[in-house]
């Protein structure tokens, strides 16, 4: 029980799995969240579902998803399709690319999610980025970015997102305006350093007797 205005309710449901509808509704004060066995065992899920109460799409939905990734339709089983749609309201596609395109968002789907037969419904044309898509271990950087822009923007620090402020496609911490948040391997006052706990930049030596290559990472 609660005496908020507003919120969230997780309600088990192992027939469904995990979902959320898009946003808040503005005629019920619940949001209503459906969490199974299988999903909710995974935070990373449960995250997922989280973003979309708070008004994520899935990222392969965006209207730029064409520069980045090819959705092969007829891999799809065919009552999941919806899920693969070019997000719109009415006729008006959905206007959430703000930021870059993330293929390591929370909210990206996998490579072979939802296939119906064990075929990829989901081709990344940078090959590089194909195991990337569909991650559920943590909410990447450009995601919490989002929320910031989404709720709070309002706060006293109107040059959040000012490029002048943060290099890198970091941001100014909501919170206090006076350092930035940082892209993961980046650092210093202006994101403009190299992270220092980060392994970015090091140098791996090959193991093996036959080669004295290196590998900057």
């Amino acid at each position: 029980p609660t005496t908020n205005k507003s919120y969230i309710l997780f309600q088990r449901d192992d027939q469904y799995g995990c979902s959320s509808p898009v946003g808040y509704d503005i005629t019920d004060p619940t949001s209503v969240i459906l969490i199974s066995f299988y999903c909710g065992s995974v935070i990373g899920s449960i995250m997922h579902e989280i973003g979309h109460t708070l008004g994520f799409i899935h990222t392969h939905q965006r209207v730029d998803r064409g520069s980045y990734v090819s959705i092969a339709t007829s891999n799809i089983l065919p009552n999941y399709a919806g899920n693969f749609f070019i997000w719109s309201i009415g006729t008006i596609q959905f206007p959430d690319i703000t930021f870059l395109y993330d293929y390591g968002s929370i909210m990206h789907y996998d490579t072979y999610a939802f296939s119906n037969n064990h075929l990829p419904t989901i081709i990344a044309l940078d090959s590089r980025y194909g195991k990337t898509m569909g991650q559920r271990q943590r909410a990447a950087f450009y995601d919490y970015k989002e929320i910031n822009r989404l709720y709070c923007t309002r706060t006293g620090c109107p040059q959040m997102f000012s490029n002048n402020a943060c290099h890198n496609n970091g941001y100014l911490d909501p919170r206090t305006c006076s350092y930035c948040i940082c892209p993961e391997g980046f650092g210093g006052t202006n994101c403009d350093e190299r992270d220092a706990h980060s392994n970015c930049g090091d140098i791996i030596l090959n193991p093996t007797p036959y080669s004295s290559a290196q590998i900057t990472i």
